[in-house]
């Protein structure tokens, strides 16, 4: 995800929840739940980018 690089606190409060998910295992059951899991991601990362 691509977040303007002047949001730091955007970008945490999107990546750091995710994250949290991912660790968890929560977020492999809701894909698993709905088939998805082909496209899991590992870990939650934000893209900080100029406007």
């Amino acid at each position: 995800m691509a977040v303007d690089s002047s949001k730091a606190k955007l970008s945490d409060a999107i990546t750091k929840p995710l994250d949290a998910l991912i660790q968890d295992g929560e977020y492999g059951e809701m894909l698993a739940d709905r088939g998805g899991q082909d496209g899991a991601i590992a870990a939650a990362r934000t893209i900080r980018s100029a406007p």
